[in-house]
C-alpha cells in the first residue's frame, strides 16, 4: 500500500466519495482481482519466498493443493460427518 496507495485510493475515488463508499468500492476492488487471477495465477517474488518459508507462513503444496477444491457447507457438512463416521469405528 505504500507504493500503490495513493493510486489506488485517486482510482477509486468516485465509488468511495459516492453512496456505499467503501462497500461498493471493495466490491469492485474484489471483482477486478476475480478478473485478473483468473488471466494470471498469483505468485510470490522470489525475495519474498525465503522469509516466508523460514517464518512458516506459506502452507506446503499439498495444503494449497487441498485448499483450491472449493466445497459448499453441504458438502463440507457431508465430508465431516463421514470422518466422524471414521473417527468412530476406530476408536
Amino acid at each position: 500500500m505504500q507504493a500503490n496507495g495513493a493510486a489506488l485510493t485517486s482510482a477509486l475515488a468516485p465509488f468511495l466519495k459516492g453512496r456505499g463508499g467503501v462497500d461498493v468500492a471493495s466490491r469492485i476492488l474484489r471483482s477486478a482481482l476475480v478478473r485478473q487471477l483468473a488471466i494470471t495465477p498469483p505468485e510470490i517474488a522470489g525475495d519474498y519466498r525465503e522469509i516466508l518459508d523460514e517464518s512458516g507462513l506459506i502452507p506446503d503444496p499439498g495444503m494449497i493443493r487441498d485448499c483450491q477444491d472449493s466445497y459448499t457447507p453441504a458438502q463440507h457438512l457431508h465430508f465431516q460427518q463421514r470422518l466422524n463416521d471414521i473417527n468412530d469405528i476406530q476408536e
